[in-house]
């Protein structure tokens, strides 16, 4: 995407967000917002830092990634002012602010001092909301309507239609994955291991281990039948198989991609036809879809690769009423992709707050709502071969 281009489409997505926001702020009785980016988690008697992690609410308006304790404040009907800390600091060095940003719709200052965020806060209207985390009353400038309900439930809702920005960098973001992924594989292949895999990965990307969106999960073998497994094994072994679980970010929007990988040509077959049950299922996720159907037809998908492949005798509809099929696929089929790799708003039912309740089967399921048009989502059907839930299983009549 060249520059001219991208500068557009951010120029059409803060008008969009000033839109939104003038609706949310009128419906929660705010006159004014100030946007928190945070500040770095200080490490337990120690004088370094947790890595910083920005407020997903002041990334949405500006990709400031590294730069903590800035703030944004919109009132309705003028322009968003973005206050970059930037402190004279002779230890640290300031990040520099993008080209995007400065030469954007929203106007920027440079702060050198705390006092005057201060200040800023302070010349707000009253009834203004802050957003933001609150460890210490300090933290919201004075603000007394902190995180109020009514205007994050119009948020978090709004937020789950993407801006043509918004999608320009998620599909960006899956790009710079794919590279990644394919010299994880070819690493794999090569037989590393799960520590040289991730590094591989990583580097591919050209990312630091903050600068992803998650922590890589790469699972070597039997090590795939942890869901969120997150040690890495420095000694190569015998790589039968690799879960490869991995995305990268770009302008603060993330990618979520999983592949597995195989030497055995009896697996293989597996991976085969649970791609092929991925893109049937990409296929029907359209507009009107209702994403706990889904759920649902994944069910039935798997059910009936695991009867193909002899792993069970019975019907997916048997399958799924006895709780079998939850046996090799206890996660959800998916969830909303964006600002956040599980992103909000996935089971409200509007602007309100009403939430659309999970099926009582399914209580991992993250995603309930209808899809609409501007939705990112995820299809992630997996078959897995748990210990603990095949010991279950057995034990049952």
């Amino acid at each position: 995407m060249d520059t001219e281009t991208r500068q557009q489409l951010y120029t059409a997505h803060i008008k969009e967000l000033q839109h939104r926001y003038d609706q949310a702020l009128e419906l929660a009785g705010c006159r004014a917002v100030l946007i928190a980016a945070g500040t770095p988690v200080g490490i337990f008697e120690d004088d370094q830092h947790l890595p910083f992690k920005p407020n997903p609410h002041l990334l949405q308006w500006a990709p400031l990634t590294e730069h903590p304790d800035s703030i944004l404040t919109y009132i309705p009907g003028q322009a968003p002012e973005l206050l970059v800390y930037a402190p004279a600091d002779y230890w640290h060095r300031t990040a520099p602010v993008s080209d995007l940003i400065m030469d954007g719709p929203i106007n920027v200052r440079m702060i050198h001092n705390g006092a005057e965020l201060l200040r800023h806060a302070r010349s707000l209207p009253a009834r203004s909301a802050f957003l933001g985390e609150l460890r210490q009353r300090e933290d919201s400038f004075g603000l007394r309507r902190v995180n109020p309900k009514k205007l994050l439930d119009f948020l978090y809702y709004q937020r789950s239609f993407k801006t043509p920005w918004e999608v320009a960098n998620i599909k960006q973001a899956n790009h710079i994955a794919v590279t990644g992924h394919r010299a994880a594989e070819n690493c794999f292949r090569n037989g590393g291991s799960e520590y040289a895999i991730q590094n591989t990965f990583r580097v591919a990307c050209n990312s630091t281990d903050n600068e992803l969106p998650y922590p890589p999960i790469v699972a070597i073998n039997q090590h795939a039948a942890t869901l969120h497994y997150q040690r890495l094994d420095r000694i190569a072994v015998e790589n039968n198989s690799l879960l490869i679980d991995a995305g990268t970010s770009t302008d603060g929007y993330a990618s979520d991609i999983t592949r597995t990988y195989t030497n055995n040509a009896d697996f293989n077959t597996l991976i085969e036809a649970m791609d092929k049950l991925q893109q049937q299922l990409c296929t029907t996720a359209l507009a009107g879809a209702d994403y706990r159907e889904l759920h649902l037809t994944a069910h039935h998908g798997i059910s009936q690769v695991l009867r193909e492949a002899e792993i069970i005798d019975m019907p997916p509809e048997e399958a799924i009423a006895t709780g079998v099929s939850r046996t090799f696929f206890p996660h959800g089929l998916g969830h909303f992709l964006g600002l956040q790799v599980h992103d909000v708003g996935a089971l409200l039912a509007g602007t309100t707050g009403q939430q659309i309740a999970r099926p009582e089967d399914d209580p991992y399921l993250r995603l309930t709502r209808i899809l609409e048009p501007g939705n990112i989502i995820t299809i992630e059907p997996g078959i897995y071969f748990i210990a603990s839930l095949l010991e279950q299983l057995r034990q049952k009549p």
